[in-house]
């Protein structure tokens, strides 16, 4: 019904002014019009919510324990949303893992995590929305995606250190299920593939990332930048592989998605000239691009190095769909084509000073 928002709120209320009792008859109502309308995690949800205001309620942990039971399951048909990471799961094993989950609340604009904490776990959306975003120089707040009910967050901090890549923050009011690492290891165990799908999911993410950081890319709306991430093809070097070479031909651009490089010029006598070093997020090989020349300079993996390709010729067609991105790419253009000469001329200067010595 359309008045179950009201009645949590209403709930809300009460709890907040330490009247347990009407907290509690709400949170109730509130399950129970969840719970006869199909709505299986909404209405396991708000049973955890009694939960939380009486953990010794013996009514929620019976109805939290019939919603999850398979006898249940098999009397009523339940509404489950879409949710990537247990969708191949049995009904009966999803309400399993469902009712053993940790329940949290967040109010519209509460941060959930933030760029840098500790994370141990994932979180699935019951209901509600979220932004993952991250902090750029100026402290502003660039956007990697938005979120809804059944997607779940979390699991690149979970599969990449333990620490949090993101900050995430509810976009209204938002319940969701807390999966600690124990619980998804004891899943992966039964049903492998929520394995690979966390991987799948993981690496897509990592991609979501670079892209709004990319000082190319970065303006663009989350559904242009994954347009234009499809276009991209991934490319693995190890430590020492030249990645683009001095005098070859260009015909693509790269964004480095991990590790790092050096990029090297050879001056009039024959000396090589290091014009920088660039790292995660950083792009480069548009000189040969945009003037139509051989590369100008050689790129060389300092680490192992993973890479974003993009042809010319997707290139191309970004451009007439975002003239931003090329006006970005020839100001970047002017910028290094200036330091290249500035770069040599110093180098110049100080074997002339040496020689005089």
């Amino acid at each position: 019904p359309e008045n179950v928002g009201i009645t949590l709120k209403l709930a809300e209320v009460y709890a907040k002014a330490g009247n347990k009792e009407s907290a509690i008859d709400n949170l109730k109502e509130a399950a129970e019009s969840y719970s006869s309308g199909g709505d299986f995690l909404k209405a396991a949800g708000v049973y955890k919510m009694i939960l939380k205001v009486d953990p010794e309620n013996k009514e929620a942990n019976d109805k939290l324990d019939s919603l999850c039971s398979t006898e249940n399951s098999k009397k009523k048909e339940w509404t489950l949303p879409e949710i990537p990471l247990l969708s191949d799961l049995k009904e009966e094993v999803l309400k399993k893992v469902v009712g053993s989950l940790a329940h949290h609340t967040f109010s519209m604009g509460e941060i959930i995590f933030r760029e840098g904490d500790e994370g141990n776990s994932l979180y699935i959306i019951v209901k509600g929305s979220v932004k993952v975003f991250i902090e750029g120089v100026a402290g502003e707040k660039i956007e990697i995606t938005q979120l809804k009910e059944g997607d779940f967050f979390g699991e690149v901090g979970l599969l990449a250190g333990g620490t949090r890549k993101a900050s995430v923050m509810a976009l209204d009011d938002t319940d969701l299920f807390e999966m600690t690492k124990e619980e998804i290891e004891k899943i992966e165990k039964e049903h492998p593939h929520v394995s690979d799908v966390l991987q799948d999911f993981y690496k897509k993410r990592v991609l979501d990332k670079i892209m709004a950081v990319s000082p190319l890319f970065g303006t663009l709306k989350t559904k242009d930048r994954r347009e234009i991430l499809e276009a991209f093809t991934l490319k693995s070097f190890n430590e020492g592989d030249a990645v683009i070479t001095e005098g070859e031909k260009g015909d693509s651009l790269f964004i480095i998605k991990s590790g790092q490089v050096e990029v090297n010029t050879v001056a009039d006598d024959e000396k090589k000239v290091m014009l920088g070093r660039l790292k995660e997020g950083d792009f480069f090989g548009e000189v040969a691009l945009l003037t139509g020349k051989p590369r100008t300079a050689t790129v060389t993996a300092l680490s192992p190095v993973e890479l974003m390709e993009l042809s010319a010729k997707d290139l191309k067609s970004c451009f007439e769909k975002h003239t931003r991105v090329k006006e970005t790419l020839n100001r970047y253009l002017k910028v290094r084509v200036e330091k290249t000469i500035s770069t040599i001329m110093a180098l110049k200067q100080m074997e002339a000073r040496e020689g005089l010595v």
